[in-house]
């Protein structure tokens, strides 16, 4: 794992009960939507996480609360984002980008 990895998921770890005061956004301890959204049919019954990968690339797969659009805000916001942080969408999900390394944010069924 590189550090630029490391940077982002200790960015998670350590904002998992953040929000914006404007309720965009809310990651909520990963339990729950706070702001009351209309829940995804992507959404399973059980929870589940998967984080896998090798070097500087790595994905992080959930079922569950938070969205991933809260996740990348949360990221990559000027004020408590990650410095040197970007968000790139593609038809999978979502890329948070720091320096050579990604990670990979899949939000749907796991395996």
């Amino acid at each position: 794992m590189t550090a630029e990895i490391e940077i982002i998921l200790a960015a998670l770890v350590t904002r998992i009960s953040a929000r914006d005061p404007r309720r965009t956004w809310h990651v909520a301890n990963w339990w729950g939507d706070p702001l009351q959204r209309p829940e995804p049919a992507s959404r399973g019954r059980e929870r589940k996480l998967s984080l896998w990968g090798e070097g500087p690339r790595w994905k992080l797969h959930w079922n569950r609360d938070p969205y991933p659009e809260d996740l990348v805000a949360c990221l990559t916001a000027p004020e408590i984002g990650v410095a040197g942080a970007e968000a790139i969408e593609d038809a999978f999900g979502w890329a948070i980008r720091l320096g050579g390394s990604s990670l990979y944010l899949r939000y749907g069924e796991v395996e």
